[in-house]
């Protein structure tokens, strides 16, 4: 996924509409590796709207050891699974070894459509696992 965090790579990840505001939605992509026609990686990212109409758009991997992040809308908290960070709506570090809050995607919304771009500012796992 290396190539699609550091260029103006933009992935579709679906209509507006289908994001209610204050709400997070997991969305599974696929996203390019090495060129926008070569292999691909599957990645989830998490939506939430805002209630401006504005998009925030978390990076589905702990930024400690790069492993699948999962969501819980009842406690409203993402969990790592591997070393047991806990993130809160917002992103922000609540537990664990995570060293920096979860990445997050640029974004933009062209004709109703969201898109999802690179990592904006620090990416990746401070200490990569084996997943």
């Amino acid at each position: 996924m290396q190539d699609a965090t550091r260029r103006d790579t933009w992935v579709r990840i679906g209509a507006v509409d289908r994001f209610e505001a204050g709400r997070i939605t997991p969305v599974p992509l696929e996203w390019p590796t090495r060129a926008p026609d070569g292999p691909r990686t599957r990645l989830s990212v998490y939506v939430r709207r805002n209630a401006d109409g504005s998009f925030v758009v978390f990076h589905g991997r702990c930024p400690d050891t790069g492993a699948p992040l999962a969501w819980d809308p009842r406690t409203e908290r993402f969990f790592c699974p591997c070393r047991g960070s806990v993130f809160d709506r917002e992103g922000r570090v609540l537990a664990g070894p995570a060293p920096r809050p979860l990445d997050r995607h640029r974004w933009k919304v062209e004709a109703g459509v969201l898109y999802a771009g690179r990592i904006s500012g620090q990416e990746g796992p401070a200490f990569p696992l084996a997943v």
